[in-house]
Formats: C-alpha cells, sequence, structure tokens
C-alpha cells in the first residue's frame, strides 16, 4: 500500500509544532537561569 507525501498543511503544522516546541523549551530554560542566578545572588546576601 502506497502512502502519500504530506500535504502542504501537514508539513507546515509540523514545523510550526516544533517551532512551539523550541520556544517553549527556551523560555523554561531562561527561568531555570534566572533561578539558579537569584540562589546564587540571595545565598551571597545571607552570609
Amino acid at each position: 500500500m502506497a502512502v502519500a507525501p504530506p500535504t502542504t498543511r501537514e508539513r507546515v503544522a509540523s514545523w510550526l509544532k516544533g517551532e512551539v516546541d523550541e520556544f517553549r523549551d527556551g523560555v523554561k530554560r531562561e527561568i531555570g537561569n534566572f533561578r539558579s542566578g537569584y540562589d546564587k545572588v540571595r545565598g551571597v546576601f545571607r552570609r
């Protein structure tokens, strides 16, 4: 049974999902970096 190639709509939807996932991962990473830096600064001032 032959499988039809993906339509333009399917390609765009797949690309867009990848972009959204990449953006979400970047935001999570930046929030993690901010928290890490905040904890380090807070630790310095607690001494």
